[in-house]
């Protein structure tokens, strides 16, 4: 990937099931993004990674890609703990 700039947006369900991002960036090899996200436990999200921004080193846009999952529930009386940072 080129590893400028960053084009997102919420899917078909609506911004409702659109995670907060609080920090997007590049792998140094910019190959991969890493995504810091606030996420709630049952909840289903959905979000549309587009080829605006996203674009090969010969400047080949992605195609539109929609990630859809759903977290886990929280079980009772365990504290939720952030994932480590790459």
């Amino acid at each position: 990937m080129e590893g400028q700039g960053y084009s997102l947006t919420y899917g078909p369900k609506g911004p409702e099931h659109y995670p907060k991002i609080d920090s997007l960036r590049y792998t140094d090899d910019k190959c991969s993004i890493i995504l810091d996200v606030q996420l709630e436990p049952g909840k289903e999200y959905e979000m549309v990674f587009l080829g605006l921004a996203f674009k090969s080193t010969d400047g080949i846009p992605l195609d539109n890609y929609t990630l859809d999952f759903t977290t886990g529930q929280q079980v009772a009386g365990q504290q939720v703990e952030p994932s480590a940072p790459f």
